[in-house]
């Protein structure tokens, strides 16, 4: 692997690397200073191997290169903008539902109050001729 290539890769905990004489063990630590892998060997101790030395390199999620990640966040950031346009939209709905129900309640109660302002004109009517009547007879009494 030359430096350039190492610098290109994204190393993580638990890769896996291949060095030149076909040992695979996991990757423990990584300096870049020095371009070098810190490397867990499946027996022994972990060691260093410079990037020449690596002929592969595995990550634990399949994909060491930058353009995978990428892909990965795009494809997220995809997903959430279709799940915020999924729920503007049903916000929009629902605030035209709320819109619609609101004037049809203010339709109910207004219809409530003009029933209510009939049947209270009718008996303000009917006391106003009870007390007509009243009068009538009270003036009918005095003049006796």
């Amino acid at each position: 692997m030359t430096e350039r290539e190492f610098m290109q890769q994204v190393w993580r905990p638990y890769d896996t690397a291949v060095i030149e004489n076909g040992i695979r063990g996991r990757v423990v630590n990584v300096c870049f200073h020095t371009r070098s892998v810190r490397i867990m060997m499946p027996q022994g101790s972990p060691e260093w191997f410079k990037c020449d030395m690596i002929r592969e390199h595995k990550s634990a999620t399949g994909a060491p290169e930058d353009l995978a990640i990428i892909e990965s966040l795009t494809a997220r950031l995809d997903e959430a903008n279709r799940r915020v346009e999924k729920l503007e939209a049903e916000n929009a709905r629902m605030e035209g539902k709320l819109k619609s129900r609101n004037i049809e309640a203010i339709g109910k109660n207004l219809n409530e109050i003009a029933a209510m302002l009939s049947i209270k004109k009718k008996r303000i009517e009917k006391l106003e001729g009870c007390m007509a009547e009243i009068q009538a007879i009270i003036g009918n009494i005095n003049e006796e």
